[in-house]
């Protein structure tokens, strides 16, 4: 299976937002990198698409579910990095789900959680704490392991590693 984990695109900083923090909407730059998204080759065999239910979580990932014709589904356990007995039971739940290549778009405190999560399967492997807006942390899931990982930033930067 694939697994991807997407920040979100570039938002409105919430100090200058007048409405309530969970309808932040993505600015024009923000818009763009959500396209960006959806043209990414990477995620052509998409087969489900979850995102948390803030808005420019939704914004950011609605031009990929359209782009493939899937269902944009919301998890509100992914818009809460405090909930992280909560996030291993989910990420535990997603990975053994049954669609193959499922991406997970959610927000800068909750992704390195997940990651962490992914990576404390594999003691001793060093990875970047990287997340900046709109990346994408890719892992390729064998029997339970994680046998590869990459980190893609929008600008170009890649990290790989295969484990």
């Amino acid at each position: 299976m694939k697994l991807v984990f997407i920040r979100h695109a570039k938002a409105g900083s919430s100090g200058h937002f007048a409405g309530e923090d969970f309808y932040r909407p993505l600015t024009k730059p923000g818009g763009r990198q959500a396209l960006a998204i959806a043209d990414l080759a990477e995620l052509k065999g998409t087969d489900s698409i979850v995102s948390s239910p803030y808005l420019r979580c939704i914004q950011t990932v609605e031009p990929l579910s359209k782009r493939l014709g899937i269902p944009l589904n919301t998890d509100p356990i992914l818009g809460d990095a405090t909930a992280v007995g909560d996030l291993e039971i989910w990420l535990s739940k997603a990975m053994s789900d049954l669609p193959q290549f499922k991406v997970v778009c959610s927000h800068g405190d909750v992704i390195p959680v997940l990651v962490r999560l992914l990576f404390e399967m594999l003691p001793g492997i060093e990875y970047p704490a990287l997340c900046s807006k709109g990346s994408q942390w890719y892992f390729d899931i064998r029997a339970g392991a994680i046998s590869a990982a990459r980190y893609l930033e929008l600008d170009g930067y890649i990290w790989d590693a295969v484990l």
